[in-house]
């Protein structure tokens, strides 16, 4: 019986191998060893569901041989986002995805906000398990679906580091799946800011935009007046893309003689019909950049005439930054 089992994986190897025979079959391969996943691995094209299988069991090979991944390490914890694309040389790349990585004692999963999944259930997200050692090296599984409108998720094997931002996959022979990361900016501690101050009084063109982008670099330009260390927005050369620039009227800000800066500024930074809250910004003149948050995004509702929180919209929270420069005359 043994032998017959070891003929059929054989069998359905091949035919994985040719893409006859679908990755569900991947079941069937648990009881092999690691060595034995290895040996296909040295290979020089080995089927996808085996570097799938190898990278799920957090494994190395080298020579058809089995080495354990480093030890989990704590050295990288932390909040990472994330995009998740597919990408072949003739069709370009694509984006399907994004969301948050959570390292914590360096295992790695996606955090259950923030979620999107252009071609699949964002709880396919669940199945996300990876892990990064001291030197920041990424090994994970992922069961991820690269097409639109058909086929189904199958478990995709991924590998990169930290010093690259990214990891990355095969879905079959003809798409990569790429996952891009980086830190996931959390708000810098508001400096306490003294009396105002005169020290840089005069006018500094700015522009407004958001992490993550809603489709647009930049969503608003206008002139910072300083006067008395008072800031506010000067009434020309006014652009808002999101609301009206009457928006601008509400901007109040203050500086201090070290140049550390406190403001704030009602406004609707994305491309929906949301309501603009007042968001507080906090930032530097040696940054020359105010950040906020926008969050607790409320739409509107053209049944209940009302703003109501839309569970199904993917962001949790836009970072809302404001890029700043002295004007020359």
């Amino acid at each position: 019986m043994k032998l017959i089992s070891h003929i059929n994986k054989l069998l359905i190897l091949l035919l994985l191998s040719i893409g006859v025979v679908s990755p569900s079959y991947a079941g069937l391969f648990d009881d092999w060893t690691d060595n034995q996943l290895c040996e296909w691995m040295d290979q020089p094209s080995p089927p996808g569901i085996i570097e799938s299988l190898v990278s799920k069991r957090l494994i190395i090979c080298s020579k058809g041989v089995a080495k354990q991944w480093g030890d989990a390490s704590n050295t990288l914890d932390g909040s990472y986002s994330f995009t998740l694309s597919r990408f072949n040389p003739s069709e370009g790349s694509r984006d399907l995805g994004r969301g948050v990585l959570e390292i914590l004692d360096g295992k790695i999963s996606v955090a259950k906000e923030s979620r999107w999944l252009d071609t699949s259930s964002t709880k396919y997200y669940d199945t996300f398990k990876g892990q990064i050692d001291t030197e920041g090296n990424i090994i994970a599984s992922f069961d991820v679906n690269a097409l639109h409108g058909k086929g189904s998720p199958r478990l995709v094997g991924f590998s990169g580091s930290m010093d690259e931002l990214q990891i990355k996959g095969k879905f079959d022979d003809y798409f990569e799946m790429i996952i891009k990361i980086k830190p996931a900016k959390s708000l810098e501690p508001v400096n306490k800011v003294g009396e105002a101050a005169n020290s840089f009084d005069g006018s500094y063109a700015f522009i407004i935009r958001t992490e993550p982008t809603d489709g647009e670099k930049n969503i608003g330009t206008a002139q910072f007046i300083i006067k008395d260390g008072k800031i506010s927005v000067a009434r020309k050369y006014r652009w808002l893309q999101t609301s009206s620039i009457i928006s601008y009227d509400t901007f109040e800000g203050v500086i201090d003689k070290e140049g550390n800066i406190n403001a704030s500024f009602e406004l609707n930074p994305i491309r929906h019909m949301v309501e603009p809250k007042t968001i507080k910004f906090s930032g530097s003149m040696e940054s020359l950049q105010l950040h906020g948050r926008f969050d607790e995004i409320m739409f509107w509702d053209n049944e209940t005439k009302k703003y109501v929180v839309d569970e199904n919209f993917y962001t949790s929270f836009y970072d809302v930054i404001i890029d700043f420069k002295k004007e020359k005359y």
